[in-house]
């Protein structure tokens, strides 16, 4: 396997679901298929969102109990 540099450290920082979707990523990456990635990091980070607006939310109404 070639060495990646900082684009792989790039996909290290992300927390995957599951060890499939890490291998995805970084086989987008040594395919150069950056369109992928960058599908998934838009994913993973609508996905956090959505998750801290729910937290967000569920703090909110727990506070006027």
């Amino acid at each position: 396997m070639r060495q990646l540099g900082p684009r792989k450290e790039l996909v290290s920082f992300v927390r995957f679901d599951s060890a499939q979707s890490y291998n995805e990523a970084v086989q987008c990456l040594e395919c150069s298929d950056y369109l992928r990635l960058l599908i998934k990091l838009c994913d993973f980070i609508v996905d956090l969102n959505l998750y801290a607006t729910a937290r967000t939310q569920e703090g909110a109404g727990d506070a006027f109990l």
